[in-house]
């Protein structure tokens, strides 16, 4: 995890529990469990093996290291950014094929246009302001990654899932840059249900509700 503010103080406290927590951070269960969750919903995407990984708030970079584990085979090129000197010393022995970098959420040491996945794991919640987090991951991903999008309305005002998802499309293609293809792997559903609309990011098989990932 990574914690960015704008006061120095307070950032540099901050640091300094998560530099204490970094010997045994590993040994929480929840850890644990959310990234290997994590590398079993990426899974899919794994098979490129050109692909550039950036794990956020990558504390011991165990969300990477799930991901390299569950696929052997492949040779994603990972790099995780964290604020913790501490939990990246940990991160580099323990992962010493990927590069780990200080540096904050906020503004990534990183180029832009130069990452096809981003991922941040217990760590979004906590970032000082989370809209220019995500900001970040807008400008370092690349633009030309394929996308579909799927939805399914019920119950809704917004009631032509045709069109709804075409407006999606629209939104992300002139917002982002990404191309829309029938044949994308990455699928970006959208569940709109009694005017409440859900939307996921999915790499393969089932709608995520049908499969036991429900909204918070």
């Amino acid at each position: 995890g990574a914690l960015i503010l704008h006061n120095a103080g307070v950032h540099a406290a901050v640091v300094a529990v998560f530099d204490e927590m970094a010997p045994d951070y590993d040994e929480n269960r929840m850890h644990r469990a959310l990234a290997a969750e994590v590398a079993r919903f990426i899974g899919p995407l794994a098979t490129h093996a050109e692909w550039d990984v950036l794990d956020v708030a990558t504390g011991t970079g165990l969300a990477l290291r799930a991901l390299a584990s569950a696929n052997p085979e492949t040779s994603l090129r990972m790099r995780g950014v964290d604020v913790s000197p501490a939990m990246l010393e940990v991160a580099r022995t323990q992962l010493p094929t990927a590069r780990f970098t200080r540096g904050g959420a906020e503004s990534l040491p990183v180029r832009d246009d130069s990452v096809d996945l981003v991922m941040c794991v217990t760590g979004l919640h906590v970032f000082a302001d989370a809209r220019e987090a995500i900001a970040e991951w807008a400008r370092v991903l690349r633009p030309d990654v394929p996308f579909r999008v799927e939805a399914t309305c019920a119950g809704s005002r917004i009631y032509h899932s045709g069109a709804a998802a075409e407006r999606i499309a629209r939104a992300i293609r002139e917002t982002v840059g990404s191309p829309a293809s029938d044949e994308a792997e990455i699928v970006v559903r959208a569940r709109i249900e009694r005017d409440v609309c859900t939307i996921s990011l999915d790499t393969s098989g089932e709608p995520l509700h049908r499969r036991g990932f429900k909204p918070e």
